[in-house]
């Protein structure tokens, strides 16, 4: 028994198979229609596809896909990794050793008081 693959998943496969290492492979892709997008992160992969596989691409696309597919490609911004807050560096390090107390924001010792007044 044969299983039909979907359009998703054969998207999938051929935008490996394109690919020559998976910092040139398209980060993003999506099937609007007929239109296949690839997104990028740095132009010259983008570039590379554009113009030198495209012709590639649109053919065994729309051969695996029995309908035509045209090729559109953008580049995307890379999503800054979530970082955990920041617990102070060697600095604040330093000085916890030597009996410094964290403040947090908004604690802290009273403001002095004003300064008395002169008659």
């Amino acid at each position: 028994e044969r299983r039909m693959l979907s359009p998703q998943s054969i998207v999938s496969h051929l935008v490996t198979a394109i690919s020559e290492n998976s910092e040139t492979a398209p980060k993003s892709w999506d099937m609007d229609g007929d239109e296949l997008k690839l997104g990028f992160y740095h132009p010259i992969h983008m570039q590379k596809i554009a113009n030198d596989g495209r012709t590639l691409v649109e053919q065994q696309a729309s051969e695996l896909l029995k309908r035509p597919v045209t090729l559109a490609v953008e580049r995307i911004e890379k999503a800054a990794p979530a970082r955990p807050p920041a617990k102070g560096g060697h600095l604040a390090k330093a000085a916890r050793d030597m009996g410094a107390k964290p403040v947090e924001s908004g604690d802290g010792p009273p403001p002095p008081p004003p300064p008395p007044e002169r008659p």
